[in-house]
């Protein structure tokens, strides 16, 4: 009995271990269908095929590493359209048909990729992109099985806009360039112009913009700039060589228009190896002309807007790597990677990793869900949505197959050394403002220009002939005209006060006169033998109000008195020894 028991629960616990116990994946072979540039010296050492492809085996090596995918086998295609609609229709139909790929990878030129797009979207196969950074593969009803590791130019275009609103610059001009193949710049002016109409209140006033197409002549630069004096100070300069933007700067250092008043953003996606240097002519892919110094100065009017990406430095290893495997099989590079700037992995090398690596994570994801989906574009798109640490930096790929990026804003001081100013940080709903390292505040980083913020409208205005004037000078004739009426006014009112109080005087002058004698009315008699010799004038001239001859007499004696005319009248003078001085009450009583 109790053998009979033991039997039976060990073959339950059998049952159970092997229920839970996941059936191993079928082995499968992937084949993957790469289309590619090659030899296009022009783009080799950005993203090119020989300076490019062996990233995609340094990814699969952390694949295994991590054990993932452990039932697949690989096969790979590539096919090199460049960057030709034609060449790229043609391919994609092979690789589909022919080929028979489960995935399309690589494109690195997005018009070209809308082709592919369009043929994967209808055979629903994924396609995973490491460059193609045009907006139009946001859009997931065109687009369902898209994803990529690089960032949209929409992202870009929002950032510059963040950028130009902290600042406050509200007035721009834009130069860009159009490689009629990437079209890198021709598609971030498009979006920046998008971005900012689609923007409540349009924050952004394009007061020029100029488009150079393929032949980039300092005659087309040196005409944008004499536009640009009279119409902007802010100018966006995206150019899709840095030899070009090494060109431009000098033209404009030439015409004096590397000052403080001038500031020039360079947005970019990722940055080069020289990008520290680029000042350098020898890093702009020219012979040293011997202009160095005057480079450095000029570039720091500039300002560049960047992807986040992991340090050059701590690329080296990886980069120096990929031109080793590339002469190994499958790839038995020889003559194509013999080019000097075949020598170093490409600038967009880690993103080829990040692209590869997504996709294996992604395809590992399905597989475990349903084995059969392992072609389902639209649902190895969704699983891609993810977070990892890439060869390009932190990866936040959002479920629209959309990555995330985080923007670096740098500059140059005076030693030609690369500022790192702040960051702009991205989020699925939307972007951050501008974030300030220390030590830089929206003051201190301007300190290498003499701590001089330059405006969009400069205070005399762009032909410099318009500069404020205080209010004397900007209101002399009115202020004259205003001075002079207040003047006439002031004189007016002080005659009419005057008048006034000479008036009150004289009335009261003249009602005082009526018991006041002034003295101009007496005329003295000296002695008494005068009274005596006068009186019988006096008595002919006056019959009333005259005093005994006797009394007269006596009094002029006495010392006290003195006798005067007044008005043909005789009137006695009586000498005082206290002086009286009689207030304004005394006066009034007297009037009275």
């Amino acid at each position: 009995m109790r053998l009979t028991t033991i039997a039976v629960l060990l073959a339950l616990l059998a049952v159970a271990f092997l229920a839970k116990t996941p059936k191993p994946l079928e082995p499968i072979t992937i084949k993957v269908g790469f289309l590619m540039v090659k030899n296009d010296p022009y783009l080799r050492a950005m993203l090119g095929y020989s300076t490019t492809a062996a990233a995609v085996d340094i990814a699969l090596q952390r694949v295994k590493k991590e054990r993932l995918l452990e039932n697949v086998s690989w096969n790979f295609t590539w096919m090199f359209p460049q960057c030709n609609e034609a060449n790229t229709s043609g391919m994609t139909g092979d690789l589909i048909r022919d080929y028979d790929v489960d995935v399309l990878m690589g494109l690195p030129c997005a018009k070209t990729a809308l082709i592919s797009g369009a043929s994967a979207t209808y055979f629903n196969i994924p396609l995973i992109s490491y460059a193609a950074t045009w907006a139009d593969f946001s859009d997931n009803s065109r687009f369902p099985t898209f994803a990529r590791s690089v960032a949209s130019v929409e992202q870009t275009a929002r950032a510059l806009i963040k950028v130009l609103n902290y600042f406050e610059w509200g007035q721009i001009a834009v130069i860009y360039t159009d490689d009629q193949e990437r079209r890198k710049c021709y598609n971030m002016n498009n979006q920046l112009q998008d971005q900012n109409a689609g923007t409540s209140g349009k924050s952004l006033k394009f007061n020029y913009i100029n488009g150079i197409v393929k032949n980039i002549t300092d005659e087309a630069m040196d005409d944008f700039l004499d536009q640009v004096a009279l119409q902007a100070r802010i100018i966006i300069a995206c150019f899709d060589q840095d030899v070009d933007k090494r060109r431009f700067l000098l033209r404009a250092y030439d015409k004096n228009m590397v000052n403080n008043e001038y500031l020039y953003i360079l947005p970019d996606y990722v940055p080069r190896e020289n990008s520290a240097t680029i000042w350098k002519s020898s890093n702009s892919g020219n012979i040293s002309d011997g202009r160095d110094n005057d480079a450095k100065k000029a570039f720091q009017a500039t300002m560049i807007l960047e992807w986040e990406t992991i340090p050059e430095a701590d690329l080296v290893e990886f980069k120096t790597e990929i031109p080793k495997l590339m002469r190994k099989p499958p790839y038995n590079c020889t003559k194509d990677c013999d080019w000097p700037d075949a020598q170093y992995g490409s600038s967009y090398s880690p993103y080829m990793h990040d692209a590869m690596y997504m996709y294996a994570k992604a395809l590992d994801k399905t597989l475990r869900q349903d084995a059969r989906q392992y072609r389902n574009g639209t649902k190895i798109r969704e699983n891609c949505k993810m977070t990892f640490k890439g060869m390009s930096g932190e990866v936040v790929i959002m479920e629209t197959g959309d990555r995330l990026p985080d923007f670096r804003l740098e500059g140059f001081d005076a030693n030609g050394s690369r500022e790192h100013f702040g960051m702009i940080r991205t989020s699925a709903e939307d972007l951050k403002m501008l974030e300030l390292n220390d030590p830089y505040t929206i003051t201190t980083i301007w300190n290498s220009r003499g701590g001089v913020k330059p405006l969009s409208i400069p205070i005399c205005g762009y032909t410099g002939n318009d500069c404020p004037v205080n209010f004397m000078q900007k209101y002399l004739a009115l202020v004259v005209a205003v001075s002079t009426i207040f003047a006439m006014m002031l004189f007016l009112v002080a005659t009419l006060v005057a008048y006034n109080i000479h008036g009150r005087m004289q009335r009261k002058r003249l009602e005082n006169s009526l018991w006041q004698i002034d003295n101009y009315e007496l005329t003295q008699i000296d002695s008494a033998q005068s009274i005596s010799s006068s009186e019988q004038s006096v008595k002919t001239t006056s019959t009333t109000n005259s005093l005994p001859s006797m009394f007269r007499k006596r009094l002029a004696k006495k010392g006290r008195w003195n006798f005067c005319y007044r008005r043909k009248e005789v009137v006695a003078v009586c000498q005082h020894n206290t002086a009286v001085q009689f207030t304004t009450q005394d006066e009034a009583e007297f009037r009275a």
